[in-house]
């Protein structure tokens, strides 16, 4: 099989997938089912995109506390090996749903190694708090503010980036005084900031204060 014909075969699996995933009223019923087995055909034939896809489903049901499934770390890691960084951030994400601090943030560093953006934030909480490795408060700041500080983002709304998070990550720590000095007008500003990206959360956090 070539490569080209072999990219349209990988396209097309992960297309169908996604249509009985979401389900369409012309063409297509949701069928949680159908869109799993596309999604196994898609990563047989060796699509990174649809490994994760089938890891997340797998996880999607971890409570806190709970082991990652053996199955999710397997097709992550081997999704990351063929270049996919979400595959990183996403195992970080479930090793830190179980409670493994350490290898969540270790995974979270080779996602970002690997140019996965969203995987800073994630670093700059844990050296914050020093969860998972050594506190190190000046180090989560300067990350937290490279991250508050981009405002060149695509999410839709604009009030679910990375960037509206890290700036209530900030106010949060000024508005505490423990892994920064108080600042309450500080704190303030970041709120506000945040809050015309239209982030509810900063919203209501203003009225407290």
């Amino acid at each position: 099989m070539s490569a080209a014909l072999l990219q349209q075969l990988l396209h097309l699996h992960s297309e169908i997938a996604y249509g009985f995933q979401i389900g369409t009223v012309t063409f297509i019923r949701r069928n949680a089912r159908a869109a799993r087995r596309c999604l196994e055909r898609a990563a047989t034939l060796g699509d990174p995109a649809a490994m994760c896809s089938l890891a997340d489903l797998d996880c999607a049901a971890m409570r806190h506390g709970d082991r990652v499934p053996r199955g999710a770390l397997q097709l992550y890691r081997r999704a990351f090996r063929l270049g996919h960084s979400y595959a990183a951030y996403a195992l970080g994400l479930a090793y830190k749903r179980s409670g493994r601090y350490r290898d969540s943030v270790q995974w979270f560093r080779r996602a970002h190694a690997a140019g996965d953006d969203a995987s800073l934030l994630q670093i700059a909480r844990a050296e914050l708090y020093g969860i998972g490795t050594s506190r190190d408060p000046a180090a989560g700041l300067k990350k937290l503010l490279a991250v508050a500080n981009d405002t060149d983002t695509t999410y839709y709304p604009a009030a679910s980036g990375e960037n509206v998070e890290a700036m209530i990550e900030i106010a949060l720590a000024l508005f505490g005084g423990w892994v920064l000095p108080r600042d309450y007008e500080g704190g303030r500003r970041w709120l506000r900031k945040a809050a015309s990206f239209g982030s509810a959360t900063a919203k209501a956090l203003l009225d407290e204060r």
